[in-house]
């Protein structure tokens, strides 16, 4: 199956980002099984380094930088997640990076870049208005750019975790991923579908940033005009070009999930399994309302960060009088 990222590609990023990189567990969830009546398996993510799947892209773009381009330094623009992950690169390998967030960003989130030694910008309301300074910044001080999820090896990096999972797990029916701009779900979906293509691979949004849903729909890149989530890590106006073509190529269904949903998923999975996640990367398990009757047993809902705000969470167990 021809695609725009080779097979060979994730092969060799599987390679590069051993140092680092742990291979995640593939967990059996036995109370989710039951409540869900399918055999839920959950793709453990947040057991990263810096509790988020973000380090394996980032880590396998850096490295393929040019010594010239590593002197210089690097620049990205994210809600947090990636700004972490790069930041922990950036810092391993010594390189001055600078990391661009929206006003408002998760403090804790800034708080951790902040750890790993990079500088931080604030710029804008959204994700998209940070990226945009970010690029200008990038021009002036001739930085390379490392981008959240429209590069070829940053996609690789991510679609490792496709790799791991079908070696974890013999003959999954579906795996279940988030969606922000999409490199998360592209890198997973190009790797499953080249070596078990008949493996449904299902998107999950939050329907206040449904930018990947609607342009899947329409059939093309569409950006949206406003944002309205508490999942900061899915915040995303417009998808990537790169990553639009490979969720149309290899994803079989997008569903959207609610605010509420979110929250709730959260809660289930730390009374269900006392692991926390954030609302970004809880999608999977909150779209599992929706698909009780999916085709096939074997699920696999990827768990891909767990970087919460102690204050939302603090909230979050007040409200639910948990």
């Amino acid at each position: 199956m021809s695609s725009p990222i080779p097979l060979s590609e994730i092969l060799q990023a599987q390679n590069n980002i051993k140092p680092i990189v742990h291979k995640t567990p593939l967990y059996y969830s036995k109370s989710l099984s039951e409540m869900f009546n399918k055999t839920i398996y959950l793709k453990l993510e947040c057991f990263q380094p810096i509790n988020v799947f973000k380090i394996r892209g980032a880590y396998n773009k850096i490295i393929h930088l040019s010594d010239k381009e590593k002197k210089n330094g690097i620049i990205a623009s994210s809600s947090g997640n990636h700004g972490i992950a790069v930041s922990y690169v950036g810092n391993l390998l010594n390189i001055n990076t600078i990391i661009c967030v929206p006003k408002h960003a998760n403090p804790d989130k800034i708080s951790i870049i902040k750890k790993f030694n990079a500088e931080v910008i604030e710029f804008g309301s959204t994700y998209d208005e940070c990226y945009e300074h970010a690029l200008s910044i990038m021009k002036n001080k001739n930085l390379a750019f490392v981008h959240p999820f429209n590069d070829p090896l940053v996609i690789a990096g991510q679609g490792v975790i496709g790799l791991e999972i079908l070696d974890q797990l013999d003959d999954p029916d579906c795996v279940i991923v988030p969606i922000g701009g999409g490199g998360l779900i592209s890198g997973i979906a190009t790797a499953i579908k080249n070596i078990k293509p008949r493996v449904s691979i299902i998107g999950v949004q939050p329907d206040g940033a449904p930018s990947m849903y609607k342009s899947i729909l329409e059939n093309k890149v569409i950006k949206l005009n406003t944002i309205n989530t508490i999942a900061d890590g899915l915040c995303t106006k417009q998808p990537g070009t790169l990553t639009f073509e490979l969720v149309k190529k290899y994803v079989d269904k997008l569903l959207l999930v609610t605010d509420d949903e979110l929250k709730q998923a959260v809660l289930t999975l730390l009374k269900e399994e006392h692991i926390l996640t954030e609302p970004s990367g809880i999608a999977a398990l909150a779209s599992l309302n929706q698909i009780k009757k999916i085709n096939g047993n074997k699920i696999v809902l990827v768990i891909s960060g767990s970087n919460i705000s102690i204050e939302f969470l603090k909230n979050l167990l007040v409200k639910f009088k948990v």
